[in-house]
């Protein structure tokens, strides 16, 4: 686990971030920082932080975010989730799919239902509640859509997710 200010005195936390990602080290990593910079959050969620709180934010909220990335939650406020999420997504979709993404075709109804909530950024037990099912099921299903399309975590299959949603008309 990890706590990281993205623009310290002496030191660059990118560059950090980009050292744990060349290295291939799955590190989870919350970011605290002071900058109101979208692009900065997302380039910090592109090389693997898995949480972002405002050095303006109350410290609960800093502990909430480090119990939730350290449970292997995602830990963002709505407004930063959506901005992040929808900056990944109008990527994807200038970016040409290819490969694991076409793979969303191949889940199960309530697999799509499971991996739209994610996007929305619920976690296991409200996705539990909203289906009507049991929090080990969730599991069991995220398992199976990991498997499925190819993501490494929630946050990639968020941005599948969103990526393949049907468009609003």
């Amino acid at each position: 686990m990890l706590v990281l200010d993205l623009f310290m005195p002496e030191g660059d936390g990118f560059k950090v971030l980009r050292e744990l990602y060349r290295g291939g080290h799955r590190v989870g990593t919350v970011i605290l920082t002071g900058s109101d910079n979208e692009f900065d959050y997302v380039q910090a969620v592109r090389l693997g932080a898995r949480g972002l709180v405002l050095k303006g934010d109350d410290t609960e909220k800093l502990f909430g975010a480090i119990r939730g990335v350290a449970e292997g939650e995602l830990a963002f406020s709505d407004q930063m989730a959506k901005q992040v999420i929808s900056s990944f997504a109008n990527q994807t979709r200038t970016t040409p799919i290819k490969g694991p993404t076409q793979s969303m075709q191949r889940l199960s109804e309530r697999e799509r239902r499971v991996a739209q909530a994610v996007a929305r950024g619920l976690r296991n037990r409200e996705i539990a509640g909203e289906l009507g099912i049991s929090e080990n099921t969730v599991k069991r299903h995220l398992q199976s859509i990991f498997t499925k399309t190819g993501a490494r975590d929630r946050l990639d299959l968020a941005t599948l997710a969103l990526a393949h949603a049907p468009r609003a008309a």
